[in-house]
This record gives structure tokens, C-alpha cells and sequence, in this order.
């Protein structure tokens, strides 16, 4: 085999060794951006599940502070559904202190968890009364001119 010849092998060798480098380098770029993208979405799941959890405790929380527990008089219509009241369990409504519009308790809390989520304060679906707790309720009226 004369020089020619053995510059061309050993050229042609070295083009191929490169090319598998560069193969092996691509590949493990490839699995590194996978394993970052599968940990980049576990970690948005789990913040939005704890999200979920604090949105829910956020919404217990205007539920059971800015509604009223006492029964709600038979005949009333749900303020968001408009589904009239039939012979229900009373726990399934709640009447909202400010104005006393009724609303189912599944409902409402969809209602409150919407306005939370647009980070707006809670209000009554219908008259647009601000959710207040019950005892603030009485201290406005007690505190009223007239």
C-alpha cells in the first residue's frame, strides 16, 4: 500500500470516529432535554396541585366566614343556577349575609372559587354585595344613620 493510499484510511477513519462522536455528544443532549423536560413538568404538577389545595382552603375559608348557616325559607331559587328550591337538605344552601340572596353550597363555592381565581374579591353573583363576614354585616348596619 503505498502513502496515498494509508493518508486516505486513516482520513476516512477520522471522519467516522468524528461523526460518532458527534452521534454519542447529539444523543446525550437529546436524553439530558428529555429527563429536564419529564422533571420540569413533575414540578409544575406538584405546584399546581398544591395550588389547588390553597385555592380550596382559600375558598372553605370565604364559605364559611361570609355565609350564613342559618335555614333558608323554602321557596327561594338559587342565585346562580336558578334551580328553585325543592325539599332539600338545608345544608345544601347557604344565604349570604349582606343581602340574603341563597345559593346552593356547590355553587357558591364555584362562584367564590372563580372570583378568587380573576383575584377579584368575592361578591354575590346577583346584586354584587361584597362577601363580608356575618359579624362585619352587623357592625355596618348597627353603625348606619338611620
Amino acid at each position: 500500500m503505498n502513502t496515498a493510499g494509508i493518508i486516505v484510511l486513516v482520513s476516512a477513519t477520522l471522519v467516522v470516529l468524528c461523526c460518532c462522536v458527534c452521534i454519542v455528544f447529539v444523543c446525550m443532549r437529546v436524553s439530558r432535554a428529555k429527563l429536564l423536560r419529564k422533571e420540569m413538568r413533575r414540578e409544575m404538577r406538584e405546584r399546581s396541585q398544591a395550588a389547588a389545595v390553597v385555592e380550596k382552603q382559600k375558598v372553605d375559608m370565604v364559605l364559611l366566614t361570609c355565609t350564613s348557616t342559618t335555614p333558608v325559607a323554602p321557596g327561594h331559587e338559587c342565585s346562580i343556577c336558578l334551580a328553585a328550591e325543592e325539599e332539600e337538605d338545608p345544608a345544601e344552601w347557604v344565604a349570604i349575609p349582606g343581602c340574603a340572596h341563597t345559593t346552593h353550597t356547590a355553587c357558591m363555592r364555584t362562584w367564590i372559587a372563580t372570583c378568587l381565581h380573576k383575584e377579584n374579591l368575592p361578591v354575590c353573583p346577583l346584586c354584587r354585595t361584597a362577601l363580608t363576614p356575618p359579624d362585619e354585616v352587623v357592625a355596618e348596619n348597627e353603625n348606619a344613620p338611620f
